[in-house]
């Protein structure tokens, strides 16, 4: 998604089954932890990339997130842009088709996909309801002033 090497470098990895994990630890976290004892890591950090699938990995809305500016590939959509969208409705972009981020001001905030001049969303479930009643108090608040 046109990310620079250099906006990744602070980031350490660790897989996970299908997912791909970053984090910024410099030591592991439990001084005291033995490989085979009674600890058992899940997970360190955030999900960032999905390897599974036949394409190429997909970054996540996290890893999105936290590179905030840093994705160049972002489509920035208004407030009642971004409300349409999460209400299901699809938006015409015309573009190269494949992932891009979806942004606000200047910053990226979730996943997207164009097909044919059509964006979609990517937003997981348990955010969508949240960054939509976000959305749509900024669009009430541009028509109150």
């Amino acid at each position: 998604m046109g990310v620079d090497a250099e906006d990744l470098a602070p980031l350490s990895w660790i897989r996970r089954g299908t997912n791909l994990w970053a984090h910024t630890l410099e030591d592991w976290p439990a001084e005291r932890w033995k490989e085979g004892g009674h600890w058992r890591v899940v997970a360190v950090g955030f999900r960032a990339f999905d390897l599974g699938g036949d394409g190429p990995p997909r970054p996540t809305n996290d890893l999105l997130g936290w590179l905030g500016g840093a994705v160049p590939r972002r489509v920035d959509l208004s407030a009642d842009r971004w409300v349409r969208l999460l209400e299901g409705r699809t938006l015409p972009d015309p573009g190269d088709d494949g992932l891009v981020a979806l942004g606000w001001r200047g910053v990226a905030l979730a996943r997207g996909f164009r097909r044919d001049g059509v964006l979609r969303h990517e937003v997981p479930k348990g955010r969508l309801r949240w960054l939509r009643t976000v959305m749509e108090g900024l669009v009430e608040g541009e028509g109150a002033a």
